[in-house]
């Protein structure tokens, strides 16, 4: 679920980056399925696995070094999150929501239409400064929760990912210590 979940925001913020790397062919489209946008040949290639790391995915081309930044950084960027976290938080996107009932295709409008207004977008270009804007995922108002009254949680930026990323990875330590310290309450 992961893997589809990752893929799926590559093909979203390449898209609003105007670097499209994947297309809305059959073959490579994404369809909102019960757990969230899925790509059908990618399922199929690797249900096998289920819960299981996938160990030396193929590439079928290869990928120009300017892509392959924007790639890795879409991918750091949500890597953080685990794929129950990915999935209900595409449950919460309007391009899943349009066409989650019938499992329509997520077309490249949508796509744009929605996600280019997302505080995300404003990472791209990547390099036009040095600020980060997180992904909204379902966590993330938990985690700009404690943050000054002033900032509004759309406009949540860090210095850089490395920093957005170093503070996620302490909130989560100092959340799954208090969880642990607490377990008469929490069960």
């Amino acid at each position: 679920m992961k893997l589809q979940k990752l893929l799926y925001y590559v093909k979203v913020w390449t898209t609003v980056a105007g670097k499209k790397t994947i297309s809305n062919t059959p073959d490579q489209a994404f369809y909102a399925w019960k757990y969230g946008p899925v790509n059908p040949e990618i399922y199929h290639e690797y249900k096998g696995y289920g819960k299981n790391p996938i160990k030396d995915i193929p590439l079928f081309s290869p990928i120009p070094s300017n892509e392959k930044k924007l790639i890795n950084f879409i991918v750091d960027s949500y890597g953080c999150y685990n794929a129950i976290t990915l999935s209900k938080t595409t449950h919460t996107e309007e391009p899943w929501i349009k066409n989650q009932e019938f499992g329509g295709k997520i077309s490249d409008e949508e796509i744009l239409d929605y996600y280019s207004k997302e505080s995300f977008a404003q990472n791209f270009p990547l390099d036009k400064d040095n600020k980060f804007y997180p992904p909204k995922t379902t966590s993330h108002h938990a985690y700009v929760f404690d943050m000054a009254e002033d900032d509004e949680a759309t406009n949540v930026y860090f210095d850089s990912l490395d920093e957005y990323l170093d503070e996620f990875n302490k909130a989560s330590k100092e959340a799954h210590l208090f969880m642990n310290s607490n377990t008469e309450i929490f069960g």
